[in-house]
């Protein structure tokens, strides 16, 4: 149970996970509302939410049971993104106490997870032992009754999202550009169209006949070439891929090129708004040409752990207004405390079109090449063999830079390396995949 949250919450196969199974589910809810008293006099208040994916339903009625059965209140928000979630957990604290988001990001159909939030942002960062410990003392609930009844949220609330966003940047400020939206068949696909519109944009969407087992196939922000193919076809301004849940963005230019949170993270900062920011959060997965031409504008990139949790904790530190990862978690920190990927979006029109980089075009990336190699076994890689080795190949490889990881969401070593010559650095990747792929398997234990 050690391993319960991983990056960013609860993550697993649904037919596999035990952390996803009903008596399991039962138990978290009990524990949620045991752990937020101990926050709280008042009955706590959650929220629940999610994507589009088929097996949402019966997480959120065996998490709802056990948290009603614990005294605590529910409110079914259906389907919408992760954001729209956090903003409302945010700006209407005096309804609900905590948000929960049921989703797996931009993993497959088969898989599920639980996102938890408060007004602050995401929980168990450093709650996550306590709760742990509340569902040890948990007993297994029998059965979960089949006429259970969860109130739906308002009207009203659902539409703040959109409301509110479309209201933070000038009126019609999309007028004349059309832009493609790539929604994954996600829990953008009602959101998004709704919020570029309010701004003006003429906007073609594709990834928007959800059935509850095509979230992520072959759309949005991790295979964007459907998204590309549109946008030059249609002659469009834009083009922008989510993830199922809405918090990551990848960006298109007319051209069809992509652009990665690294580049959206680059062409934000040059909005009027944050040009007196000096300090952006990146992660260590970060390009280093961002950092590089950062620093030639007399600001620094600070690089965080992975997950955008991480980056938010980070930019707190700092009192930075923006952060981000490559996979497209891009966080201003004014609107939530969390990444999302619409909002992000709209800056980037915005940004482009009052600085006249309609190529979205800012810094010249290295090449970074990622090998992943399957994780049997997970051992530290401080211990040895994995330090000596590791160590070895930063030497030799220097003025390169090597990211050696393992995934939080997969059982994957991820082995990214950088440099400015692409050969390099795939030569670099392959060479130290082949020494350590025998000590990630049980022959090499």
């Amino acid at each position: 149970m050690n391993t319960l949250f991983g990056t960013d919450g609860i993550r697993g196969d649904v037919a596999t996970s035990y952390y996803l199974s009903t008596p399991f589910l039962h138990r978290l809810g009990v524990a949620l509302v045991q752990w937020a008293r101990t926050k709280q006099n008042e009955t706590p208040v959650f929220v629940i939410g999610n994507d589009t994916r088929a097996s949402s339903e019966s997480i959120l009625y065996a998490l709802s049971y056990g948290i009603m059965k614990a005294g605590g209140m529910c409110f079914n928000a259906g389907i919408l993104p992760s954001p729209a979630l956090q903003h409302m957990v945010s700006t209407q604290a005096h309804y609900y106490h905590y948000g929960i988001m049921i989703t797996a990001s931009h993993n497959a159909a088969t898989d599920n997870g639980i996102k938890f939030m408060s007004k602050s942002g995401k929980l168990l960062t450093s709650d996550q032992e306590v709760i742990i410990e509340f569902i040890r003392h948990v007993p297994a609930f029998t059965q979960c009754p089949t006429n259970l009844t969860i109130p739906p949220i308002p009207q009203h609330h659902a539409h703040s999202y959109v409301t509110q966003l479309s209201t933070l940047f000038p009126a019609n400020m999309l007028h004349s550009i059309h832009i493609v939206l790539d929604c994954a068949h996600g829990a953008t696909y009602r959101t998004a169209p709704l919020l570029f519109q309010s701004c003006g944009a003429t906007v073609t969407v594709i990834g928007n006949e959800p059935n509850g087992y095509n979230i992520n196939e072959k759309y949005g922000s991790t295979a964007p070439a459907r998204l590309q193919e549109a946008v030059v076809s249609l002659k469009a301004t834009f083009g922008f891929a989510f993830d199922g849940d809405g918090d990551r963005v990848i960006a298109i230019n007319s051209s069809g090129e992509l652009f990665n949170g690294d580049a959206i993270l680059a062409l934000i900062s040059t909005h009027p708004r944050f040009a007196t920011q000096k300090i952006l959060i990146g992660t260590v997965m970060t390009n280093s040409g961002l950092s590089l031409w950062l620093a030639a504008q007399h600001k620094k990139l600070i690089r965080s752990n992975l997950g955008d949790a991480a980056v938010e904790r980070i930019m707190r530190a700092h009192n930075a207004e923006l952060g981000g990862e490559p996979s497209g978690h891009i966080i201003i920190r004014s609107h939530i405390p969390s990444a999302d990927g619409m909002y992000a979006a709209l800056y980037v029109a915005h940004t482009a079109r009052l600085t006249n980089r309609m190529n979205l075009h800012t810094f010249t990336p290295l090449a970074q090449t990622t090998i992943n190699l399957p994780a049997k076994i997970i051992q530290s890689l401080t211990a040895e063999p994995f330090a000596s080795i590791i160590q070895a190949h930063e030497q030799a490889f220097l003025p390169g830079r090597s990211i050696i990881r393992y995934s939080g969401t997969e059982p994957l070593l991820r082995i990214t390396t950088e440099h400015w010559d692409p050969q390099t650095a795939q030569k670099a990747s392959e060479q130290i995949a082949q020494k350590l792929l025998p000590y990630l398997s049980d022959l090499g234990a």
